[in-house]
């Protein structure tokens, strides 16, 4: 089994997940019994990769889909009885012939979740599986309130929705499913998150943190810090320490005194 994370930019999580959101729609005493049980381990995942991606956490599978690949596509949430069974924590799956991939997970400081076309799957399929997502919301608190929540998701002046609900196939899979408008426009973002969401669509090219000469100092540095704390040498490792924090973080240069007196 494999674990890894795509290439994409680190942002703050706003909100956790949509199902975190929906459970303040309906009031507490009907939150005590979990609707959905926990799903039985797939098939296509041995038991020692269940173990090794889930450990005893039991999981809810919220859509699945053997795409046109070959792959089969998984989008869990940790089960959650508080909630009506399904939990904020996602994870994604991809398993292929005994092999399985774990693209995506989620974290609190960690990465966005990636368009599912990013991962391999076409347009329809990447609707089909937020589809998928939606009608269980739909199944648990009825089509009205989940309605509800899909447009105060993005409608909510307080809080900043996450970039995944900007997601084409998303919005388009609300839109099939009736819970938005045929023609909803969601709202604008800030220029800085617009090009946040560029990037996670691959529209848009990150720009590299350091530059190469910034990398190599970096690295030099680093190798510097570990030597000083391997012979327990203080001076040397705050010196290294602080050596390393100007490289990574460079203040503003200072105007030269000189050329500012031959101004005119």
């Amino acid at each position: 089994m494999k674990t890894c994370r795509p290439r994409l930019p680190l942002f703050y999580r706003a909100t956790v997940a949509l199902s975190l959101f929906l459970s303040s729609l309906l009031p507490p005493s009907q939150a005590a019994e979990p609707s959905l049980p926990p799903s039985p381990r797939p098939p296509e995942i041995s038991t020692e990769d269940w173990q090794k991606i889930f450990g005893e956490e039991a999981q809810v599978i919220v859509a699945r889909l053997k795409a046109a690949n070959g792959i089969t596509y998984y989008e869990f949430r940790n089960w959650d009885p508080n909630h009506w069974g399904i939990g904020g924590a996602r994870t994604y799956v991809l398993a292929e012939n005994g092999q399985v991939l774990v693209p995506w997970r989620f974290q609190l400081f960690g990465d966005d979740p990636p368009p599912w076309v990013r991962l391999g799957l076409s347009f329809p399929e990447a609707v089909a599986m937020e589809k998928q997502v939606y009608q269980k919301y739909i199944q648990l608190w009825g089509f009205e309130e989940a309605r509800k929540g899909s447009l105060d998701t993005y409608m909510d002046k307080l809080a900043a929705t996450s970039i995944d609900y900007y997601y084409p196939e998303v919005i388009e899979a609300q839109k099939e499913l009736g819970l938005l408008p045929k023609d909803f426009v969601p709202p604008p973002l800030s220029p800085r998150r617009q090009r946040s969401l560029g990037i996670m669509l691959g529209e848009e090219e990150p720009k590299p943190q350091f530059t190469a000469e910034q990398n190599r100092a970096i690295t030099a540095k680093l190798i510097e810090l570990v030597r000083a704390n391997g012979r327990g040498d203080k001076a040397a490792i705050e010196k290294a320490s602080r050596e390393l924090d100007e490289i990574m973080r460079p203040k503003p240069s200072e105007p030269n005194a000189s050329s500012e007196r031959e101004k005119p």
